[in-house]
């Protein structure tokens, strides 16, 4: 169902940080998680992948295989909790879950099967009828100290929003098996080189990570991003090659993001959209996103130091 909250732009407030561990108190993101609360998206967007590409990554193998990144082994895991319980698709799966007519138990195990289990817990899944294996795995993933969790899914909780866009992507990463082997010891030397002479700019407090939000969505922290995953690569010597085709790879998934971001925006014309994603993703994310969209309004953390009201 296509909200239209109003029509003005669309404003799309692209969050990059530094994914969170159990290292960071969650005193340290209070206040951003405040700040971003009281902005009132109107969608949220993490960086996990939808479902139906973790199930397609699954059956592709090769450099898909296994696929550790974008919550797939989670998605993985707790769908196996609930595998047989149900003779759904993954995209069967999800329309149970998004129906609101459907029962709970069907719901809650409907975002399980779609490989979507961080939406799992946007429902009140402990009263629902569940084998034993689903309970544990939801009550871990519910403490996992991730930005998904503990930004994405506890400002969705706070709004009431029925689920989160999952927009991560990796297209692009078939590119690596056309790479030699040990292509990863050229990254790392890659890696190495452009560190050494270019240092991320002095941060912000560990003690609050909003400031840390903020200066990822200012030039020299942007910069030192841009310049690391991308910018550099273009003329390292590389005769292998391998530099350029990450290269590619990283470009290629960011556009892909961009994509499933802006495919989200149309839910909500004229609303708020919330993407939680990595430090390095904020740029490429803004680049693709910034010409001639015609009706988006890219704001940056900084922006919401003046906060205006939720419209």
């Amino acid at each position: 169902m296509i909200d239209h909250r109003s029509s003005g732009p669309t404003e799309v407030l692209i969050v990059g940080m530094a994914h969170l561990t159990a290292d960071v108190p969650d005193a340290a993101i209070a206040a951003g998680r405040d700040r971003l609360l009281a902005w009132r998206p109107d969608l949220i967007a993490i960086e996990n992948l939808p479902g139906h590409l973790v199930v397609e990554y699954e059956e592709r193998g090769g450099a898909f295989a296994d696929f550790p990144v974008g919550g797939a082994a989670i998605a993985r895991a707790c769908a196996a909790t609930v595998s047989g319980l149900r003779p759904w698709s993954v995209w069967r799966a999800r329309r149970v879950a998004l129906d609101v007519d459907a029962s709970l138990t069907d719901r809650v195990i409907g975002w399980l099967l779609a490989r979507e289990p961080e939406n799992a817990l946007l429902l009140p899944w402990r009263e629902a009828d569940l084998p034993v294996a689903a309970v544990e795995a939801l009550a871990e993933l519910e403490q996992a100290p991730s930005e998904r969790i503990r930004v994405g899914v506890a400002i969705a909780r706070e709004l009431g929003h029925p689920y989160l866009v999952h927009f991560d992507d990796h297209a692009g990463v078939e590119l690596l098996e056309h790479c030699p082997d040990g292509w990863d010891d050229t990254e790392e030397a890659y890696y190495r080189t452009i560190r050494e002479g270019t240092r991320l700019p002095a941060g912000s407090t560990d003690h609050d990570h909003w400031r840390k939000w903020v200066d990822v969505g200012t030039s020299p922290y942007a910069d030192y991003w841009e310049h690391l995953e991308s910018g550099g690569r273009a003329g390292y010597p590389d005769p292998s090659g391998v530099v350029r085709v990450r290269l590619a790879q990283w470009r290629t998934r960011n556009l892909a993001m961009a994509a499933r971001l802006r495919e989200a925006t149309g839910l909500v014309p004229g609303g708020r959209v919330l993407a939680v994603v990595g430090s390095a993703h904020a740029r490429p994310l803004r680049a693709a996103l910034a010409t001639d969209q015609h009706d988006l309004k890219l704001l940056v953390p900084g922006d919401l130091e003046n906060l205006e009201p939720a419209r």
